[in-house]
């Protein structure tokens, strides 16, 4: 079963905007990316598009911001009662474009 821990639509932020979470959270989060943003995954600088999905497993480092002059994503934090990557080849940690 899942349970949304907080969640927040087409949430708006400055070119200023960007997230460091070096622990990540305790449950997952899931981002639907809006605007082009940049995400530094393994140490990896990643430049992402518009329409950018991603789903960052429990604990996981958490860092993106603004590219331009807004950051603009949906997002949810989520804990879930089982593996939610058993049975499903979920790509944890790593952009997909839509």
């Amino acid at each position: 079963m899942f349970y949304i821990n907080r969640m927040g639509c087409s949430c708006r932020h400055d070119g200023n905007f960007v997230l460091d979470q070096p622990r990540g959270y305790e449950g997952h989060l899931m981002l639907f990316v809006k605007t082009k943003a940049v995400f530094v995954i393994n140490g990896v600088t990643i430049n992402v598009e518009p329409n950018t999905f991603i789903i960052y497993d429990k604990n996981s480092p958490q860092y993106y911001k603004a590219c331009d002059d807004e950051y603009i994503n949906d997002w949810i934090q989520f804990e879930c009662s089982e593996d939610i990557s058993s049975g499903v080849d979920i790509k944890f940690d790593m952009p997909i474009y839509r």
